[in-house]
């Protein structure tokens, strides 16, 4: 697959130590790579929601629920604002959704995403890929593995390694 002029990627690489925890079996559908890559494009779809996806350069995208101002609107995973820090305007192009198991609107109308504690007892790997007629394409993947180890006898430690990759490009750009 070739990436021609303009690729936008995310790379985000997870190394946790800590103490042992329980492990659970992983979410039907977590994470969210069943979604569209982008997630102003899903949340339109929402009962209420006009959606605004140009998909071009200097063009954001968002999301106006009830006829809110678009640029008023919050977007948070998590602990974490997305917000742009000096327009205030949420930037879906930051949101690693590769990371996400839920995203959805709350009753105020901001855009909320919960992360995905990725806990699963056995390595996870999930690729998503989509292309368009028009050239363009794009791919998401994540991987992680989940350990338990002991240094001495008496304690168990834990030790998560997470790898997610997203991306998107198109012909002729």
């Amino acid at each position: 697959m070739k990436w021609n002029k303009r690729i936008l990627t995310g790379l985000f690489v997870v190394l946790a130590v800590g103490s042992a925890r329980a492990q659970t079996a992983p979410a039907e559908n977590a994470p969210l790579l069943d979604l569209d890559l982008n997630p102003a494009s899903n949340l339109s779809w929402e009962s209420g929601v006009f959606g605004y996806t140009f998909g071009s350069q200097g063009w954001p995208d968002g999301v106006s629920p009830l006829g809110r101002n678009p640029a008023k609107v919050g977007l948070r995973a998590g602990a974490l604002s997305f917000d742009d820090l000096f327009t205030g305007r949420p930037r879906f192009d930051l949101l690693p959704t590769t990371w996400l198991s839920s995203l959805s609107l709350n009753e105020q109308g901001d855009v909320t995403g919960r992360f995905d504690s990725l806990n699963t007892p056995v390595p996870l790997t999930a690729i998503r890929y989509q292309s368009a007629g028009n050239g363009s394409q794009a791919v998401r993947s994540l991987h992680v593995q989940n350990r338990s180890f002991q240094i001495d006898s008496t304690t168990t430690h834990y030790l998560q390694t997470a790898f997610g990759y997203a991306g998107e490009g198109g012909r002729g750009e």
